[in-house]
């Protein structure tokens, strides 16, 4: 009988221990974490992502959460203090990236936008006011853009008005001295145009492009025109026959000259000429012209 149990005790399979593995735990809360984690958190907003691509890890990046919350806390990032000692101001302003002085601003603007030196005087000021209450470059970049695109916009509106406004004044100009000079009118304004090329050469565009204190362009007022011509008249009496100021005298004793030939001729045609509307009123002209050369001790 003992030899039996014997026997099946040893034809009794023998069961092979099972193999204990250990679970190895990762060295970070998040070691386990996909290597796309930045675009998981990110939800597809390639701005978030690429701020999270600043962090090796997600252990990093929990680590600057929690230390952002504990500034926030402090008050240190949120609020300034009440009579903030300068320590505290200067962390201020780093935690927010504004620079220690106004001059350190690095503006970022506009496509094909710059500052010219007038806007640099002004920007001058308002980023000192910007710097003592704290504000951002990335704010004062924006304000600055808008401030330039809102004034272009402005002044192209402005000087669209203008031109158009300068069109519809010259027309009404013109239309008032055809009337005023009748048969004179290119006469008058050959007299003009003299007056202008008598003046010196570093102030005449300036003369001619002036405004009056409504914006009217000088010469789109018929009053300045009408006295504007009388004083030519006075000046250069002969400046309607020839436009060229350099040969008048030439002009003034050619026709002088003329007249007294065409007196003394027989010819019926020479004195015909002589008593002719046209050439009387050039003699007079000219007659006119070398008195006031003599006045003036020509």
């Amino acid at each position: 009988m003992t030899e039996e149990l014997d026997a099946t005790v040893e034809s009794t399979p023998q069961e092979t221990p099972t193999a204990v593995t250990e679970t190895v735990a990762p060295d970070t809360p998040f070691g386990y974490m996909p290597e796309n984690w930045r675009d998981d958190f990110s939800m597809g907003d390639e701005k978030k992502a690429a701020q999270l691509g600043r962090y090796k890890s997600t252990d990093d990046f929990v680590k600057s959460f929690w230390e952002g919350r504990d500034k926030i806390s402090k008050g240190l990032s949120s609020e300034l203090p009440d009579n903030a000692t300068p320590e505290q101001l200067a962390e201020y302003r780093q935690s927010r990236g504004v620079p220690e002085s106004p001059d350190q601003y690095k503006l970022n603007l506009g496509e094909g936008m710059v500052l010219g030196e007038e806007d640099k005087g002004i920007m001058d000021a308002v980023l000192k006011a910007a710097h003592h209450h704290n504000v951002s470059p990335d704010v004062m970049s924006d304000l600055a853009t808008e401030f330039l695109g809102t004034r272009g916009e402005a002044q192209q509106a402005a000087e669209d008005q203008r031109y158009t406004q300068d069109n519809l004044d010259a027309q009404g100009a013109q239309q008032a001295l055809r009337e005023t000079w009748g048969n004179d009118y290119q006469t008058n304004l050959n007299i003009i145009q003299n007056q202008l090329e008598g003046l010196p050469e570093s102030v005449r565009d300036d003369f001619s492009q002036a405004r009056m204190p409504d914006g009217t362009a000088l010469f789109n007022s018929p009053e300045f025109m009408n006295w504007f011509t009388d004083i030519g008249r006075q000046i250069n009496p002969m400046a309607s026959i020839v436009p060229n100021t350099a040969a008048q005298m030439s002009a003034m004793n050619d026709i002088i000259g003329e007249a007294d030939k065409l007196m003394r001729s027989d010819d019926p045609s020479d004195r015909a000429k002589y008593l002719s509307a046209d050439f009387q009123a050039r003699y007079d002209k000219a007659l006119e012209q070398q008195v006031a050369y003599q006045q003036r001790g020509h």
